[in-house]
Formats: C-alpha cells, structure tokens, sequence
C-alpha cells in the first residue's frame, strides 16, 4: 500500500478520523476488510437526512451490541438497528456524562471488603431406633 515506510508509519501513527474509526467498527463486527455498499450508503442517508454524527453511530452501534447485548444477523450486513436504537444510545452516554461531571469532584473510597467463608452445609441423618420387640 505504501511505497516508503516512512509513509507507513506517518498513516499509522496520524489520528484517525471519526468516518474512519466507525468504518474500522464496523469492519471489526462483521469481520471484514471493507465496508459494504449497503453499509456505505445506509451511513450517508444517516448522516445527510437524519443528523447523525460518524460517533455517534459507532456508540449507537456500541450500545447495541455491548450494552444492551443485541446482536446482529451477520448474513444481512447491515446497520439499519441504528435509527430505532440511536435516542436510546444517546440518552444513555448523557446519562454517563452527567453521573461523571457530578462525582468528579467528590473523593469516593472503596469500602472495606470482608472475606466470609462459607461452609457446604452437611446433612444430619437421625438414626431409627430399632425395637428389639418385634410383633
């Protein structure tokens, strides 16, 4: 790809654009080298009709799948969940953002942990009593 290693390591080393680390995502669920154009185009309609931002899919996507434990059919290479799923993602990373900015002055302590140990419990069988007299 790169005629200069020089060349190879300014690309690795550069940072990455948003585009770029959503179609690396993606790249990493599917397990493919390449985006789809069914995945290309869904992206475009995403961001020029919808208003989303190339993050903001990535932690839809994100949400979906780690958070929620949703799953894809990887047979249909598709991105479509995100629009049903994106308030959700959205409303959930504010939530986060807000819980940070409210504790990030407070000094939280770990509490002391206490090892108990639990024992199997051993069942007791009370022996019968045999009569020596016998009917």
């Amino acid at each position: 790809k790169y005629a200069h290693q020089a060349c190879k390591h300014l690309e690795d080393t550069r940072e990455k654009t948003d585009q770029e680390k959503l179609e690396l995502y993606i790249q990493k669920i599917f397990g493919t080298t390449f985006i789809s154009p069914r995945i290309r185009k869904q992206i475009n309609t995403y961001v020029t009709e919808y208003g989303y931002t190339y993050s903001g899919i990535q932690k839809t996507l994100h949400y979906y799948l780690n958070v929620k434990k949703g799953n894809f059919d990887i047979a249909y290479e598709s991105i479509a969940i995100v629009p049903y799923v994106y308030n959700y993602a959205l409303n959930y990373y504010l939530a986060l953002w807000v819980a940070n900015q409210n504790n990030q002055n407070k000094d939280i302590k770990k509490p002391e942990v206490k090892v108990v140990k639990a024992y199997k419990p051993e069942a007791r069988i009370k022996k019968r009593k045999i009569s020596m007299l016998r009917n």
